[in-house]
């Protein structure tokens, strides 16, 4: 997950490159092309850490009621654990008491602790390859609507580069089911319907060093509608550390 997540935040924009930026709003090209520029030193930066820490919110707000979960852990992107992570998650909201859960991935296999019991999950999980499939046949350039980069700014007083990017949502959205979709077919699954879910624009916020080149911190701000019922998401993440020893626990099952 924090590998992916990182790939996944970069690919918004970094995925312009095969387009050559053509497509976007006049005027926001060059912003476009700087943007690639800086993404792609973040990533290349990001290939040569060994293990990487973060810390992430996210914030619901539908019918008037709020929902809030926090989510704090890290991972090996290199060495002989490389993949392993394990990540601690708070839930609480209105109407329903504070929950703890915890979440960790080890050799490929992902285990789920809740309430002191440990369950593992069916199947192995390999991140690269889902990554590959997952990211790698999803064009995203197709809907980007806008890209901004505003250089010499800051986050947590380190001096960082703002890059904001608008998506269509729904049009994504359709995109990820389609897919999704093409995979549960084939395996027999249930279908989800595109019908299910209405998403609109995506407003996407990365922070990058301007020290490390690495991607500092992640902001994004959406609206889901399910069933009618609508539903504002604030989801934001920090790297809080890298290159330091991350406890991944031995799940007991």
């Amino acid at each position: 997950m924090l590998r992916r997540s990182l790939i996944a935040a970069v690919s918004v924009v970094l995925a312009l490159t095969a387009a050559g930026c053509a497509g976007l709003p006049i005027g926001s090209s060059g912003d476009a092309a700087e943007a690639v520029s800086i993404l792609q030193r973040a990533e290349d930066a990001s290939n040569k850490l060994d293990s990487m820490s973060f810390f992430m919110t996210m914030n619901m707000d539908a019918g008037g009621q709020t929902f809030a979960a926090t989510m704090h852990g890290g991972g090996y992107l290199k060495g002989d654990q490389a993949g392993d992570m394990a990540f601690q998650m708070n839930m609480s909201g209105a109407g329903v008491p504070s929950t703890d859960a915890q979440f960790v991935l080890r050799g490929g296999q992902m285990y789920f602790e809740l309430g002191g019991s440990w369950q593992r999950l069916p199947g192995t999980l390999n991140l690269d390859q889902l990554q590959s499939q997952q990211l790698g046949a999803l064009d995203i350039v197709k809907y980007v609507k806008d890209v901004h980069v505003e250089e010499h700014t800051s986050f947590l007083g380190e001096p960082v580069t703002k890059i904001a990017a608008t998506i269509d949502g729904k049009q994504l959205l359709n995109s990820v089911l389609g897919q999704m979709n093409s995979s549960l077919g084939t395996s027999g699954g249930l279908q989800i319907p595109n019908t299910a879910f209405d998403v609109g624009d995506v407003r996407v916020v990365i922070y990058v060093s301007e020290t490390t080149q690495l991607m500092r911190a992640l902001h994004e701000d959406m609206t889901v509608t399910v069933q009618g019922q609508k539903a504002h998401i604030v989801l934001d993440m920090s790297v809080v550390g890298v290159n330091q020893p991350v406890d991944i626990p031995a799940p007991t099952v």
